[in-house]
């Protein structure tokens, strides 16, 4: 079940988790998500960005300085049960 606004801004509020690539599932890095909107993001192979990050209505967005072009991407984050 995919998580509301709400949960997605207390999981990532000044928080680092791990950066996962969509299509392989392996790790690529670890973004730090601060609480005024700044996020950073620094890469396996050692590039790092700055950007912001916010909310939106299904998840949370990303825009990065010389990352993915400087343009914005939307995400959202799935709870788990834990087996």
């Amino acid at each position: 079940m995919r998580m509301s606004a709400r949960e997605v801004s207390i999981f990532l509020q000044d928080q680092t988790v791990y950066a996962v690539d969509p299509n392989t599932k392996q790790h690529v890095g670890h973004v730090t998500y601060i609480r005024d909107g700044t996020c950073y993001a620094v890469m396996d192979g050692g590039h790092e960005s700055e950007g912001q990050w916010g909310l939106s209505s299904s998840g949370y967005w990303t825009r990065y300085v010389s990352f993915r072009g400087g343009k914005r991407h939307a995400f959202f984050l799935e709870r788990r049960e834990l087996r």
